[in-house]
């Protein structure tokens, strides 16, 4: 297939069967990692597996990391590159093939250095997350090259490893650490195939200016997601530190387990959230072509609209999730509050999110805006944890993970009052450049 027909291809929306395939895929794959929560608690029991979770809620935000400003800036630029996909190829492989590996040897120094170390067990854990991430990525780059067949057979192998893995638990019963090893080989193995399998095109002239362009793009456009996911992780780092001052003060509590509770909910979470992500990604490439021009004004329009009913539903939750946390809520075991608490907010999450991808796709300003969001929502999170956790437990890191949707939807419509003068009504702004313009 040559560049143009790899770009025509790209350019499309794909058909309902290949549509179908590709879900059927990620809704296996986390189907099986919600199993792996239950089958690991029961394998390992009710504190080893919060140990578990402790360190892999730690380490989640390292595949978003590696993953998403990569996999959302391959999807944006490479349907549009014709002459210049060369340049942008280049980067994508090395980092598929080669990211994780000082990770992976981080950890084989700490497991000959003391295998039952806490360190160990992160480290392990960190190694696995960016690996993970380099996997999705290189899905994703044969994805938006037309190579749909790929992302299934990489989807398949997740699965088919995860299974091994947890069945290798219930019957040898591996700590922690080995799970995470044996995870991590098999994502490298992985990641080894998808680089050997991508094009390896001459660089452009500008090949310099192509790659900045690459990297300022995978900056913007991972900032949202990378900040959401570190802001889960430093709750975690939350939960374990009020669980360790109250043990320090005598208390009697369960808050060690906390960790395990939150971990298995936002599990829950991730599998009926994965929707929306799957048709974002798998409809990018096509999106980002309609939201260029004339397009972007009306993409802009839409989220500013969604961003205002996000602002007043963000107002209105807090107070009636405690209020009917302490009423009709109380008295049911942790995990069932924590559940109600999520879907409850699970609308104003996913509009947010939508209203934040139709920013990144029109680029320019609203891509910077869509990035400045995200880091403020991630230090909003953090102080409304330091403050909500120590009253409320593992309910509080819900709440706290609410202040987001609030402040992006604040730093969206603000930055929208203060459009810059000289900007044409239809948006449209200055000229693109050349080889974001597919070049």
């Amino acid at each position: 297939m040559t560049v143009q027909e790899q770009h025509e291809t790209a350019t499309v929306a794909p058909r309902a069967r290949l549509v179908l395939f590709l879900l059927v895929g990620r809704v296996v794959l986390r189907l099986l990692l919600y199993a792996a929560g239950m089958i690991l608690v029961f394998a390992w029991g009710r504190d080893e597996f919060s140990r578990y979770a402790a360190a892999a809620g730690t380490a989640v935000w390292l595949t978003p990391l590696v993953q998403a400003g990569p996999e959302k800036a391959a999807l944006k630029l490479l349907p549009r590159a014709t002459r210049t996909r060369g340049d942008l190829l280049g980067p994508l492989r090395a980092t598929v093939a080669l990211l994780p590996l000082p990770f992976a040897a981080a950890t084989a120094v700490m497991l000959l250095y003391d295998p039952h170390a806490t360190a160990t067990l992160y480290i392990a854990a960190a190694s696995y997350q960016v690996s993970l991430g380099c996997t999705l990525l290189g899905t994703a780059v044969h994805r938006a090259l037309g190579r749909a067949d790929r992302d299934v057979a990489a989807y398949a192998a997740l699965s088919v490893g995860l299974a091994v893995m947890c069945g290798l638990v219930l019957l040898a019963g591996p700590p922690p650490v080995a799970y995470f090893c044996g995870l991590l080989v098999l994502t490298l193995t992985l990641n080894l195939a998808l680089a050997r399998l991508m094009p390896v095109p001459e660089p452009s002239p500008r090949v310099r200016k192509t790659r900045a362009l690459l990297a300022g793009t995978v900056a913007l456009m991972g900032a949202p997601e990378v900040t959401a996911n570190l802001a889960t992780s430093l709750l975690y780092v939350e939960l374990s530190l009020t669980a360790l001052g109250h043990h320090s003060a005598g208390h009697d509590t369960a808050g060690h387990r906390a960790s395990g509770d939150l971990y298995l909910v936002l599990m829950a979470w991730s599998l009926a959230i994965g929707a929306g992500y799957f048709a974002q990604r798998v409809f990018q490439p096509a999106t980002s072509v309609r939201l260029t021009g004339r397009g972007a004004a009306a993409g802009r329009s839409r989220a500013h609209r969604l961003a205002r009913g996000v602002l007043l539903g963000s107002l209105a939750w807090p107070p009636l999730a405690l209020a009917a946390q302490f009423t009709v809520l109380s008295g049911l075991p942790t995990l069932a509050v924590l559940a109600v608490l999520m879907v409850s907010r699970a609308p104003l999450y996913m509009l947010m999110t939508y209203a934040s991808y139709l920013l990144e796709n029109s680029g320019g300003r609203h891509l910077r805006t869509s990035a400045m969001a995200g880091a403020t929502g991630l230090l909003a999170v953090v102080v409304a944890g330091a403050v909500a956790i120590p009253l409320l437990g593992a309910a509080g890191a819900v709440y706290a993970l609410a202040a987001k949707e609030l402040v992006l939807s604040l730093v969206v419509l603000a930055r929208a009052a203060r459009r810059p003068a000289g900007r044409s009504a239809s948006g449209t702004g200055p000229a693109r450049r050349p080889s974001e313009a597919g070049g």
